[in-house]
């Protein structure tokens, strides 16, 4: 876990206090579903989206950065339309989550110890407030102290839109003219602006192609008798630098029925996913060449998986299932976690 610096305490004190007051309010209750606001704080460019998360039974809101970050995501929900099972990861996003004591995990207890938050620990049954951070390419993270200082003016805005909202129950409907966004002027006071947004269109997934010598090489492997799972995986690997934000690392995990898996190498997505799928094909073609040739049936979940498997399909006759229920890919995690979680 990151160094908590002693100038950061109150900060997050503060944010702790803001989330315990918002909690009052019931948000969930005052936001209905895909209904939102947006903060645009002073000095930032991109104004945040107010998320209620109705996932668990507690107070969770979730700052979406971003116009376009937040069509998107809420599209993306509305249809059930996701390109793979990371796909939130892609997103610009800070936390903040309710939970009992009992339910936090250490890091999140260390965090709340070292800012002061957590003093007396008698019952793990009693509420604390943890934040996240989360930027494309990296897990979740415990925020720094500049995202902390952001955090409280977004709680701040927040409060401030509870408190109106509960007095004028049609403050957020959007036949008001667009969504309310709070806006922070200069002189430091809130502004209500409105935003009509733009429909927002869900694409398919950009999926690179083998390249011509690679798909040569895939056109002239021999058919071979296998049922094959595809998936590419968000794995663990150890941490070097504990005090650093973590990385989102990847392989494309082949499961068989007998229960034989078969993996790639760890693929980091710190330079965007586009990127990151850009070595997908590759490293498709190579556990084909391991294995000996292409199975007869391939089963996906992932949209991005079975575009690029759609592509391949007019070379070799294989028979393409898409399965939203990967049945092997949990064993199959566990054992390349495993590997990767031991490799020095």
């Amino acid at each position: 876990m990151r160094r908590i610096l002693q100038a950061e305490k109150p900060t997050w004190q503060r944010c702790a206090r803001l989330a315990a007051q918002i909690a009052k309010f019931n948000p969930s209750r005052l936001f209905a579903p895909f209904v939102t606001a947006g903060i645009h704080l002073r000095g930032e460019e991109h104004p945040y989206f107010l998320d209620v998360l109705r996932l668990t039974p507690y107070s969770d809101l979730r700052f979406i950065k971003g116009w376009k970050a937040f069509a998107e995501m809420y599209a993306r929900l509305q249809t059930n339309n996701f390109p793979s099972s990371y796909w939130m990861l892609e997103f610009p996003v800070l936390e903040v989550s309710q939970r009992p004591l009992k339910e936090i995990v250490p890091e999140e207890r260390t965090f709340l110890e070292r800012t002061g938050i957590l003093l007396d620990p008698k019952d793990e049954d009693e509420f604390y407030y943890v934040c996240h951070s989360a930027v494309p390419g990296y897990l979740p993270w415990i925020p720094d102290h500049a995202e902390g200082l952001l955090l409280e003016r977004l709680l701040e805005g927040t409060l401030g839109i509870l408190l109106r909202q509960e007095k004028d129950a049609g403050l957020l409907d959007p036949r008001n003219g667009g969504i309310l966004v709070l806006r922070e002027n200069e002189a430091g006071r809130w502004e209500d602006t409105r935003l009509e947004p733009a429909p927002f269109v869900i694409t398919a997934p950009k999926v690179p192609e083998l390249s011509p010598e690679s798909l040569d090489v895939f056109s002239r492997l021999p058919m071979i008798d296998l049922d094959l799972e595809l998936e590419l995986l968000l794995i663990l690997v150890t941490e070097k630098h504990p005090r650093r934000r973590p990385a989102a690392a990847f392989t494309l995990v082949g499961a068989e029925a007998r229960g034989t898996v078969l993996h790639g190498e760890a693929l980091s997505s710190t330079e965007g996913f586009d990127k990151l799928w850009a070595r997908v094909p590759d490293e498709l073609l190579n556990m084909f060449q391991k294995i000996g040739g292409v199975p007869t049936t391939l089963r996906a979940s992932s949209q991005r998986l079975l575009v690029l498997l759609r592509k391949l399909e007019i070379y070799r006759p294989f028979k393409l299932v898409h399965q939203a229920n990967l049945t092997r890919m949990p064993k199959a995690a566990d054992a390349v976690n495993q590997f990767f979680l031991t490799k020095v």
